[in-house]
């Protein structure tokens, strides 16, 4: 990384980002451009979360005042290479947490969008069980997982010294062996079963999907969509929120925000998100963070 970084400064590189969208009030194209130099840039830094939940209420808010905040990257993820790694040793005491990522290809990892891998992270952190993130580079996995997890697929899990693929029986394997973890799962919420199990949210979002971007036929089956199933969750989320379950996260949580969360997400490529169910958005965001 050093002789990259001093070979992009020898060069006198510079690095213009462009942003261009839509102004929804005026129906016009804005954007802005930024140049940056070598010295401009920060490297093995990322962006701190500018999310923060209330310590009275428990709600989540975002701290405009962490917009700028960069933190450190842990270097070890960032020089893994999964196809070397050997298996960990599992402990009982701690669980392992396989997800899947990319590689690019000057090897850094990019996080792979998943819901059923955010459930377990989102699980596991609001449990406040101790584990361990193994980022699988789904290209080429290792040996050893291939072995022991025929499917290939992430989330992949150690538990108790036991490998679980699948992410229901990984939340299930939680449950039986962490008390915090079945204080949250035993918590339900009212929701027609058909919106608790994604089933109508995911078919809206295959609908938009097979349109052509900017159609009348994709804003009405957006419209559709965000009026129907969206909307019922938005408005039980006004009414007994914060969260699904109510004051205190539950399973309806885990198994249906994480999936709401990459849905709205990949569907800003359609629509300008402050369209949608505000209410939503704003308990999306604190699933994703």
């Amino acid at each position: 990384m050093q002789g990259y970084v001093q070979s992009l400064t020898a060069a006198h590189f510079k690095l213009v980002l462009t942003v261009v969208g839509l102004d929804s009030t005026y129906q016009a194209d804005i954007s802005a451009s930024m140049t940056y130099g070598p010295g401009d840039l920060l490297w093995n830094k990322r962006f701190a979360s500018v999310m923060s939940r209330d310590d009275r209420t428990g709600r989540p808010f975002v701290n405009f005042s962490a917009l700028s905040d960069v933190i450190d990257v842990d270097k070890s993820v960032l020089a893994l290479d999964s196809t070397s790694f050997s298996e960990p040793e599992v402990r009982q005491d701690v669980v392992y947490l396989c997800i899947g990522c990319w590689h690019r290809h000057d090897g850094d990892p990019l996080l792979h969008v998943c819901s059923f891998c955010a459930r377990v992270r989102w699980l596991l952190e609001e449990a406040g069980v101790k584990y361990e993130t193994l980022r699988i580079n789904l290209r080429e996995k290792p040996e050893w997982f291939v072995i022991k997890n025929r499917g290939g697929m992430t989330p992949f899990a150690a538990i108790g010294g036991e490998w679980i693929s699948d992410s229901l029986e990984i939340v299930d394997a939680l449950r039986k062996h962490y008390p915090s973890v079945s204080a949250i799962t035993s918590r339900t919420c009212s929701l027609p079963p058909e919106v608790l199990d994604g089933s109508t949210l995911r078919a809206g979002f295959e609908a938009v999907l097979s349109t052509m971007p900017g159609s009348d036929e994709a804003e009405e089956i957006l419209e559709n969509w965000i009026d129907g199933p969206l909307a019922v969750v938005n408005t039980h989320l006004i009414f007994n929120g914060p969260f699904l379950c109510g004051e205190q996260l539950g399973r309806s949580d885990i198994l249906l925000g994480s999936m709401l969360a990459e849905l709205l997400l990949k569907a800003r490529v359609w629509y300008d998100l402050d369209a949608s169910p505000s209410r939503l958005l704003y308990y999306c965001i604190s699933a994703t963070f």
